[in-house]
């Protein structure tokens, strides 16, 4: 009978270091959540009507335009990618929120902040500190973080 020789066994070793950074995960396989973000305050959710546009909308429409992927982890930065148009959330320090291509920038993305166990969360950008709102009209805006406002809240589901 025949025995493996140190060379079978170098070649075995060196084909296992080879394959084993294809079972590690990388960031671009990292699991993604698919959800809504209603706003706490109206009820709407966050939906991306156009290349350029956000506004809230019922979330009982069915429209596909109101999922956005995330990495579904509370207290953690994010970027939001549309589910239906494919761009990302994006924002500047005048308070401007549209969407844009994604980029993998600062200005896309957000850090779910939950201020207490079971509450709705706040966006907080993370190129600028500040908090996504729905404004009376249902288009979105930043502003300065205020844990206080409803309409700076929003239920993840």
């Amino acid at each position: 009978m025949r025995r493996p020789t140190r060379k079978a066994f170098a070649a075995l070793v060196a084909a296992a270091g080879l394959a084993l950074p294809l079972l590690t995960p990388t960031p671009a396989s990292a699991a993604t959540a698919t959800s809504r973000f209603a706003n706490y305050r109206y009820g709407d959710c966050l939906r991306e009507t156009s290349e350029t546009g956000l506004k809230g909308d019922r979330c009982t429409t069915g429209r596909g335009s109101l999922l956005w992927q995330w990495n579904g982890r509370l207290n953690t930065s994010t970027t939001l990618k549309n589910n239906f148009w494919g761009r990302c959330l994006d924002s500047n320090d005048r308070g401007d929120v549209y969407p844009l291509p994604c980029n993998g920038g600062s200005y896309q993305k957000w850090v779910t902040v939950q201020p207490a166990a079971r509450s709705a969360i706040m966006l907080q950008s993370v190129g600028t500190g500040r908090c996504l709102y729905q404004q009376d009209n249902g288009y979105y805006r930043t502003v300065i973080c205020d844990r206080n406002a409803q309409n700076q809240r929003f239920t993840v589901g």
